[in-house]
């Protein structure tokens, strides 16, 4: 879970993008491997913006090209500034191989970049779910908490005093005072701005929760207009709360992590039920609002993995509709598996562009000027964070339980910017309590 916190930001130093890299020419073009690509799929970069770009079938396979992010409504020197832009996915028999029609690609003058479609790696392996009915908090503890939510008492992460109250009485448990983001001081200033968006790359986010519903991001323009048309001219069909870039439609698929974590961030604040949200507002319809870019999903028990090319459409599409903050919970790779931003930068120069258009291009009048991105370190217990979280740019967050140690599976180390309440496996007071698909709370780590 990355996320409860991010409002610092750390100065490090730009890599140097100019090494050459090993290989010849034609190769050096090529960023990544396809060891774990998409089928059937290649994005490209252009040298130069084009209107129109085409790819000669290769070895009788057609291969068709379009623009990786929709103009929507940019103005032509937009397109002709910005590089994601230049940026277009070649799609061909999933039977084809990659490395061919890779080389093959890469041999035109007018590519600079060819890069393989890869699979990213969606945070939630390790989280786990355990809900309980729901509790009436007592008139002691409710007077101890600014508001009435009927779990606040039990948000350790929000402010941890060192002690467990389980709704009857306090409970022994490994807590340790101050192991928090010390959160009740900083709504004496403000709880939350209906301004401020908030892009959820997740899992979708349950949209229709009683806990989310009034602090959910709405297109009006989609939601009062016809099925099946782009009502809003933002490329995108029937985006009502978000969009669902795993699947490229407007239904959002919703589901445990994404949702769990929209109700931290954003989940509406006294209003007497579930949880209060970081910036859910003061029950007078003030809180911050939470848009879900949905990219993955799952069947059974496995997650589909999201391929890059959608990951990078949702960062875009953020920054596009409003959203100032995106909170990524996916990685690209387990902790280790780069060994520098260079290489980083020579694997997901797609993602790369994404995150700078999103933090250049996002902005709240009289607010933000500029997106904030906001990344996991990973799960997978590294002393090496994951990417995109530790590249130079990003805001990386790493977690902690309640006794204010490491979680047991983050990633940590030279990268990580922010370390933030993520829970701990174990009894239910030692995971965070947030907003669920079944009830409308339930308790998560990871």
């Amino acid at each position: 879970m990355t996320l409860i916190a991010a409002l610092a930001m750390v100065a490090c130093t730009q890599p140097d993008m100019d090494e050459t890299p090993q290989g010849g020419k034609t190769s050096a073009k090529i960023i990544n491997s396809s060891s774990n690509a998409a089928q059937g799929s290649l994005l490209v970069k252009l040298d130069s913006y084009a209107t129109e770009f085409s790819v000669e079938d290769i070895d009788g396979i057609t291969i068709e090209a379009c623009p990786l992010f929709p103009a929507g409504k940019a103005t032509d020197e937009q397109l002709r500034g910005e590089e994601i832009y230049r940026w277009w996915r070649l799609s061909f028999d999933e039977a084809a191989n990659l490395d061919t029609i890779a080389n093959r690609v890469a041999a035109d003058s007018r590519v600079k970049i060819v890069e393989y479609n890869e699979l990213l790696e969606c945070i939630d392996a390790d989280a786990e779910s355990e809900p309980r009915e729901s509790h009436s908090i007592t008139r002691a503890t409710s007077n101890d908490m600014p508001f009435n939510d009927e779990y606040l008492c039990e948000q350790w992460h929000f402010y941890n005093d060192g002690k467990v109250y389980d709704g009857i009485g306090y409970e022994e448990a490994p807590h340790k005072a101050g192991a928090d983001i010390n959160l009740l001081p900083a709504w004496k200033y403000c709880t939350g701005d209906p301004r401020v968006i908030v892009a959820v790359i997740d899992s979708g986010v349950k949209y229709s929760h009683p806990d989310l519903a009034a602090n959910m991001w709405v297109n009006e323009a989609e939601k009062n207009g016809t099925t099946g048309k782009d009502d809003d001219g933002n490329g995108y069909t029937d985006d009502v709360y978000g969009y669902n870039f795993f699947d490229d439609n407007g239904t959002i698929v919703y589901e445990e992590h994404g949702t769990h974590v929209a109700g931290i961030i954003g989940a509406v604040t006294n209003n007497g039920i579930g949880v209060a949200g970081i910036a859910g507002g003061s029950g007078n319809n003030d809180g911050c609002r939470i848009m879900t870019c949905q990219i993955n999903k799952t069947t059974g028990f496995s997650t589909a993995q999201a391929p890059t090319d959608r990951v990078a459409a949702a960062m875009k599409y953020a920054a596009d509709n409003g959203a100032v903050i995106m909170n990524n919970s996916w990685v690209s790779g387990k902790g280790g598996a780069w060994e520098s931003d260079y290489w980083y930068y020579r694997s997901y120069s797609v993602i790369i562009d994404a995150t700078k258009y999103f933090e250049n291009n996002a902005k709240c009048e009289g607010l933000i000027d500029g997106g904030i991105s906001i990344f996991a370190a990973g799960n997978n217990s590294s002393g090496t964070p994951s990417y995109p979280g530790a590249y130079y740019n990003n805001i990386c967050v790493t977690s902690f339980g309640p006794d204010f140690q490491a979680g047991s599976y983050t990633n940590y180390g030279t990268g990580a910017n922010i370390c933030a309440p993520g829970g701990e496996n174990g009894g239910w007071y030692s995971k965070v309590v947030s907003t669920g698909i079944e009830y409308v709370a339930d308790y998560m780590y990871g």
